[in-house]
């Protein structure tokens, strides 16, 4: 990282409720917006001093998300991201941040085992950036951070830190860098049995994966123009079917069954799912959920898996899947724009009907003019319509379908 700005440094933890946010925020691609509160006694006072004095200053600064563990003693920073917005209100400090890169975790942990030689020094390695990271490299990290250490100016040089910037189209590298970090988070006790994600995105039927984008348009309703608020998603192509696909990963000790649906759910008439595998049954697997495009417009796909049947290893008294509330759970904004190309092809197509039934002698002609005009011409006002009721709909927000 070559920015001047000395960056943010925002902790989450092991205990509930904090622990229940990790397998979200390692499942969203980059981009999409994630969220904290901490109450301000867990902030540093040199942060609370510049939001009293200049917090548009913070908004865009660097953020290096670290997760402490207090049962493996450990700081391990997670993701660069970048400040979107940050409010004190009342106690409570609230920020907003879109989610940046994974860090770089040596490859060779993914195909190690779960309480290997070879995890456990990549996880030493990177704690110790942690602690230099908060200024903590004495601290018991058994115990709490000390107050004004969840929410801080990063104590020390981050460039030991390294962050590695992938395409967002590019599957494989996003995979692997997901997979090798998620495979230092698999012995949290916390996690047992409780499978991880991750949302590749949505794939055209001929391999092409759609990456994220920065959702939002300019509107005019009743002689009055605005614009959506702009937010990272997808933006889909009417009339075109994809798969949505969903890496899953969880790494137990002696490898216990568990079963669970993965549900999606999203406006019908915007977007239809067609088709699914989303039975997790295993310890890893590719979920798929075949979509098609249905008419232009924006809904917020919600994605979840309520609960985890599983049973207890030794050593354990039982899952700690049992105890969460919601296993997992996330809202992806999609967007489905005209089928320009198509639309285009209508138009040339009316243009040729016009001619005919102009220009070529004979009834026949008029008549396979007339055909043809008709038809493009009931396609384009049936576009039309649908087009009106986007106009009318959007402005108000997709409605935020709940993961059954």
């Amino acid at each position: 990282m070559t920015s001047t700005v000395t960056p943010l440094v925002a902790v989450t933890g092991s205990q509930p409720p904090y622990i229940y946010d990790l397998p979200l925020l390692l499942s969203l691609p980059d981009g999409f917006e994630f969220r904290f509160r901490y109450h301000q006694m867990w902030v540093s006072n040199d942060v609370l001093r510049e939001l009293e004095c200049s917090p548009r200053n913070v908004v865009r600064r660097p953020l290096i998300v670290v997760f402490h563990s207090q049962e493996q003693k450990r700081l391990l920073p997670l993701r660069m991201c970048s400040v979107i917005g940050i409010d004190k209100l009342g106690p409570l400090v609230f920020i907003r941040f879109a989610l940046g890169p994974f860090v770089k975790v040596a490859p060779e942990v993914v195909l190690a085992k779960l309480d290997s030689k070879e995890r456990k020094v990549e996880s030493d390695r990177l704690s110790a950036i942690g602690r230099r990271l908060i200024n903590l490299e004495k601290w018991d990290l058994a115990k709490s951070l000390p107050e004004g250490r969840y929410l801080s100016l990063a104590a020390a040089e981050v460039s030991a830190v390294e962050w590695p910037r992938v395409d967002g189209a590019n599957v494989q590298s996003i995979s692997s860098a997901w997979a090798a970090l998620a495979a230092l988070l698999m012995n949290e006790d916390r996690l047992f049995q409780i499978p991880m994600f991750h949302l590749l995105g949505f794939q055209e039927l001929n391999g092409d994966f759609e990456p994220p984008k920065d959702l939002g348009r300019i509107y005019t309703v009743g002689g009055i123009t605005g614009s959506t608020p702009r937010r990272r998603g997808f933006r889909l192509v009417n009339g075109k079917r994809y798969r949505l696909r969903v890496l899953e990963w969880c790494e137990t000790i002696k490898g216990s069954a568990r079963r669970a649906k993965f549900a999606v759910d999203a406006a019908p008439q915007v977007l239809t799912l067609e088709g699914s595998s989303n039975l997790v049954v295993g310890g890893y697997d590719v979920l798929e959920f075949l979509f098609k495009t249905v008419r232009p417009g924006y809904t917020e796909l919600s994605a979840g898996v309520a609960s985890v049947e599983g049973h207890a290893e030794p050593g354990r008294a039982q899952p700690e899947s049992r105890t969460w509330p919601m296993v997992y759970t996330a809202q992806v904004p999609v967007e489905i724009r005209h089928n320009w190309p198509r639309v285009g092809a209508l138009v040339a197509l009316g243009a040729v009907g016009a001619f005919v039934y102009t220009s070529l002698p004979g009834k026949l002609w008029e008549l396979a003019g007339l055909l043809i005009l008709f038809t493009t011409l009931g396609s384009l006002l049936e576009g039309f319509v649908k087009f009106s009721s986007e106009m009318r709909d959007f402005p108000q927000g997709g409605r935020v379908p709940k993961a059954q």
